[in-house]
């Protein structure tokens, strides 16, 4: 079976630097084709769902990929999880790893009135629909979150209802959990089985 080509989407303030361990990892396991979507509106300046549809826009320049895997980091994996419930992602893709989502919200989101830490808020709209709608997905979501996360906060906001496997890894710090190794080995399991 062919391995799968993976399309990452980076978190709030982040960059493509954030994918690098798994990356390193994955080709280790085989792993060869990258799709790495940034976005300059990566400080809450402008709704999630506008750099969803901006995601989309990015799936649709891609190559055809018969087996696409879809990896967000923290805010990443709600625009990726927007862009395949709401804007028609689930062509592309069936599955989708979050890394420290908040699928519950932040309350580091309240700090500012911006549009997109508004989307991020407990109890938003936005949040609550896509939790909704991936209740009964046919995407396969894999969920892992930390429970010492200071940036979703609480850490157990990462776990979400509609993810058909959810495991906590304990990190020091929020991007810590990106470069965890029970993080890369549960990313390299899913995609060697997949």
């Amino acid at each position: 079976m062919p391995k799968p080509a993976i399309l990452l989407v980076h978190g709030f303030a982040g960059s493509p630097y954030e994918y690098q361990p798994i990356i390193r990892y994955l080709r280790r396991c085989g792993v060869n084709t990258f799709h790495q979507f940034s976005y300059r509106q990566n400080l809450g300046t402008v709704p999630l769902s506008a750099i969803a549809a901006s995601l989309q826009h990015y799936a649709g320049l891609l190559p055809k990929e018969r087996n696409l895997v879809t990896i967000g980091l923290s805010q990443g994996g709600i625009i990726a999880a927007y862009w395949l419930e709401f804007l028609g992602g689930k062509k592309y893709c069936r599955t989708c790893i979050t890394v420290c989502s908040p699928f519950h919200g932040s309350w580091l989101s309240y700090l500012l009135p911006l549009p997109g830490l508004v989307d991020l808020r407990p109890g938003s709209s936005l949040l609550s629909s896509l939790r909704q709608a991936m209740a009964t997905s046919s995407v396969r979501y894999v969920g892992l979150w930390n429970p010492f996360d200071l940036f979703v906060f609480p850490g157990w906001s990462g776990k979400c209802a509609g993810q058909q496997f959810s495991r906590a890894v304990p990190a020091l710090s929020h991007p810590l959990t990106f470069w965890m190794p029970l993080t890369i080995r549960i990313v390299c399991k899913e995609l060697t089985s997949h």
